[in-house]
Formats: C-alpha cells, sequence, structure tokens
C-alpha cells in the first residue's frame, strides 16, 4: 500500500475518529464550569469561521481566494480545530493534549492530499495561491472581501454544525450540572 492510499483512508476515517472521540470526551471528561468562559470564545470563532467559509466556497467548480480563504487555505478544518479545542478546555489539558494529537494524526493527511488534487485541478493558479496564503494559521486577519451567501451555507449543510455544537453544549451543561451540583 503507497503513501497516497494510507493517506486516503486516515482522511475518510477523520469524521467517524471526531465523533469516537466526542463520546469519549462526553463519557470520561469531568466538567470544569470555571474553564467556560475560556472554552466559549475558541467554540463560537470555530462555528464562525465554519459558516463563513461554507457560504464561500464552491467545491470542485472554482478555486476560491476570497473571504476566509484568503486568509488560510483550509478555513473550514481551522473552524473544527477551534471547536475541538474549545470543547476539550472544557474537560482539561489532557484532553486537548490528546484532541491535538488526534486531529494532526487525522487531518493534516486529509489536508496534503487535497493539496494535491487541487494542485492537479488548478495547476499554476493554486501554486500562486498556496505562494500567497497559508495552509493553516493566518498571518494577518485582512482578507478579500465577497463570496458569501446564505445558499450556499445552507447547501454545505453546515448548519448541522450549528446543531451538533448546541446539543453538545447543552448535554455537557447538564452533565456538568449532575456532577458539580
Amino acid at each position: 500500500m503507497d503513501l497516497k492510499n494510507i493517506y486516503q483512508k486516515i482522511g475518510r476515517a477523520r469524521v467517524l475518529a471526531g465523533y469516537v472521540f466526542g463520546v469519549i470526551f462526553f463519557i470520561f471528561s469531568k466538567p470544569h464550569f470555571s474553564l467556560f468562559y475560556l472554552a466559549l470564545p475558541f467554540i463560537l470563532a470555530g462555528i464562525f469561521l465554519r459558516t463563513w467559509s461554507a457560504g464561500t466556497i464552491v467545491k470542485k467548480s472554482k478555486l476560491i481566494t476570497i473571504g476566509p480563504y484568503s486568509l488560510v487555505r483550509h478555513p473550514l478544518y481551522l473552524g473544527s480545530f477551534l471547536i475541538g479545542i474549545g470543547f476539550t478546555i472544557l474537560g482539561g489539558i489532557e484532553w486537548m493534549l490528546g484532541f491535538l494529537f488526534g486531529f494532526f494524526i487525522f487531518y493534516f493527511p486529509k489536508i496534503i492530499m487535497e493539496e494535491e488534487t487541487l494542485k492537479k485541478i488548478y495547476g499554476d493558479e493554486y501554486e500562486r495561491y498556496k505562494r500567497e496564503t497559508p495552509l493553516f494559521f493566518p498571518k494577518t486577519l485582512r482578507f478579500r472581501r465577497g463570496g458569501f451567501r446564505w445558499e450556499k451555507f445552507k447547501g454545505n449543510k453546515e448548519y448541522n454544525v450549528w446543531l451538533g455544537v448546541s446539543l453538545f453544549l447543552i448535554l455537557y451543561y447538564l452533565k456538568a450540572v449532575v456532577i458539580n451540583g
């Protein structure tokens, strides 16, 4: 089996791995109310970034370099990263370290594969974009405006992230109330 096939399998497993980690986190972590205000900005920033990205991207038909895609090449994944960091802050440092390890293992192979695919599809245009735009963490908060449409957001079914995050926060809050009284 070659490296490309391994990357593809790991990349496809990332969603399942995220759900498994979320369930394990929910069951075994001990909620810390005192960390809620530290965690919430990460969660909200991640939701905002994923919403903005999903409402801007046009998958597999055009290279998008505006909006959040002018800040980083993978803003949807950065949004997921921020949400994950926020949630794991609620459980403590050991959970955050576990999340960071898992994110690196499951998301970076997917990012590598996407980069190769985009290079094949868009060639020099993508190479130019790649030189101008950071991979994952922005160098600046200045961005090229435009592109966001609620129709794209709905078409990409990003509202499922809102629902999932909301449900998790409610259930985790209830768990915290039961445990902490």
